[in-house]
């Protein structure tokens, strides 16, 4: 089980291995956003605060998507993710509408 820390909400959530930022989307009261959940939006835009290691590697399409907006080197799409280990993380703050 993994611990998922949410620091803008002050809320934390125990996950199982291998889970998603989308399966916690559907099974918990999160406070994720999603929109195309393909990772072309940049809504699930999330900034990781500590352990970025316990991420998923980042693939291509995703890291040309991050290119493409200037993310910060911490920043990854929730939707492309998968928790491999504890991890902190707060939602990029860019607005309430999606990049497209």
């Amino acid at each position: 089980m993994y611990k998922v820390r949410f620091n803008a909400e002050d809320q934390e959530l125990i996950v199982g291995e291998n889970e998603t930022f989308l399966t916690i989307y559907k099974k918990f009261d999160s406070p994720l956003m999603f929109g195309c959940m393909e990772g072309m939006c940049g809504t699930c835009k999330i900034r990781v605060l500590e352990n970025y290691e316990n991420l998923s590697p980042m693939k291509a399409p995703e890291k040309e998507f991050l290119d493409s907006i200037d993310a910060l080197e911490n920043e990854r799409l929730a939707c492309q993710c998968e928790i491999l280990g504890d991890v902190s993380i707060d939602i990029a703050d860019f607005g309430s509408d999606p990049i497209f």
